[in-house]
């Protein structure tokens, strides 16, 4: 890969990340403290709008690099999902914020697994080295977490209005700037040629259906189902037990710091132990998380258990990515990771999320106190169910050279039956 390149991909990654990282900490805490929605009510909103993720990335795949380049579509995307946030945070009544956070997100779900496509249309022979150009998204993460707590929401005092609405403008803000600086990606020479031929992105759907990656995405989904706890309950938890608004942004990005570093040693972990082992360690560290948020509040191991989060992430979901990416050739790559999406964020991301709302209401008291001992306790229990499924399940994907090899020996059996059909004894 040109280190030009590299470059370009790597600030649109930043970007990416930096305009998810203004939202999704927040946004339970915004809806439940600042509009003053119900457990069940967040979880219908943040639940339903998995909702879009089903569908969205469906019409994404059937259109990206097809008929429309990806690079083009992201810019869409975000220009959209930009006038749609601004209206949003005008909103204090639940039905004109569920719609409108849905549409936010059947807009906007696509553009993660854009991203991807396109750093991999790029470099489509250093699959191993996309956490090196995934890490800056992990930055971008972390920038805006930062930035926000220890600036714009610094000089707030108790009495003063909240802030969170501006932080959700601002993200509207950052999509603007995306938006303009997606259209200047230049486009890969890998995809020039691909035409639609269907509307159906059925070679996707092939690659999706083999049993090793049906497995993968299965799983995947799982993870994001017990995500989708972390996701709901971490802002309101942390608040729960102490933590002001300014600190809570900043304490959730201490689990992307060591992302950071996981992100960099991935292709060595994925080489030396393989997929199954790596994917296997990430769940026991959700594990480990949601056991400790379930017995203790003390700060210092709040602090621990949020630390392993990105590193879960990592070894999970980047690995699942690049191990997905490996099955694809380049006609089936956007939609397949596209349809990867549906499963994972889409089908996983609306259980859980309806799920985790529901479990909140049923073990919320009567002055309002969550009981986070079992709220927890759910999500434990799921990943231990999810760890033996990997170990059971996952398989290792084939190697540049056994793909080599097989394609070599395909060519071979055609031409032999060529050759036979031929033949004036055949």
């Amino acid at each position: 890969m040109q280190y030009s390149i590299k470059i370009r991909l790597s600030v649109l990654m930043f970007l990416q990340f930096f305009v998810a990282g203004a939202i999704l900490p927040i946004m339970s805490l915004y809806l439940i403290n600042h509009l003053e929605f119900s457990g069940s009510q967040a979880g219908i909103i943040i639940g339903v709008a998995a909702i879009s993720s089903i569908f969205s990335p469906f019409f994404a795949a059937c259109i990206a690099d097809r008929f429309l380049r990806a690079e083009h579509l992201l810019s869409v995307c975000h220009l959209l999902g930009a006038v749609i946030m601004f209206v949003l945070t005008r909103q204090t009544a639940f039905f004109p914020v569920l719609s409108l956070y849905f549409l936010y997100t059947l807009i906007t779900t696509p553009t993660p697994a854009l991203v991807n496509a396109i750093t991999f249309h790029h470099s489509p022979r250093s699959r191993n080295k996309f956490g090196n150009i995934r890490v800056w998204g992990t930055i971008g993460w972390i920038a805006v977490a930062w930035a926000f707590s220890f600036g714009w929401l610094r000089g707030a005092d108790a009495s003063a209005p909240s802030r969170l609405p501006d932080i959700l403008r601002f993200s509207a803000f950052c999509s603007i700037i995306l938006a303009i600086y997606s259209l200047s990606m230049p486009r890969a020479k890998k995809v020039v040629g691909t035409t639609a031929k269907r509307l159906l992105p059925l070679e996707s759907l092939k690659v999706i259906m083999k049993p090793e990656v049906l497995a993968l995405s299965l799983l995947a989904m799982c993870i994001t189902f017990i995500d989708k706890f972390y996701v709901i309950g971490t802002a309101p938890f942390l608040k729960q037990i102490g933590f002001s608004d300014q600190s809570i942004m900043p304490a959730m990005s201490l689990g992307q710091i060591p992302e950071i570093f996981a992100m960099g040693l991935l292709s060595f972990f994925l080489f030396r132990f393989g997929v199954r082992a790596v994917m296997a360690f990430g769940v026991l560290l959700e594990i480990f998380r949601f056991t400790v948020f379930s017995l203790t509040s003390t700060r210092w191991l709040v602090y621990c258990s949020i630390s392993v989060h990105g590193l879960a992430y990592t070894l999970i979901f980047i690995s699942s990515i690049i191990t997905l990416d490996k099955y694809c050739k380049v006609n089936e790559r956007t939609g397949a990771h596209q349809i990867f999406s549906i499963i994972t964020a889409g089908v996983g991301g609306f259980l859980g999320g309806i799920a985790a709302g529901k479990v909140a209401d049923l073990v919320t008291t009567a002055q309002g106190v969550i009981n986070y001992t079992f709220f927890w306790a759910v999500p434990a229990v799921v990943a231990g169910a999810i760890f033996i499924g990997i170990l059971a399940f996952i398989k290792e994907p084939p190697t540049e050279q056994e793909i080599e090899v097989l394609a070599a020996e395909v060519a071979e059996a055609e031409e032999s039956i060529a050759g036979t059909a031929q033949s004036p004894n055949g």
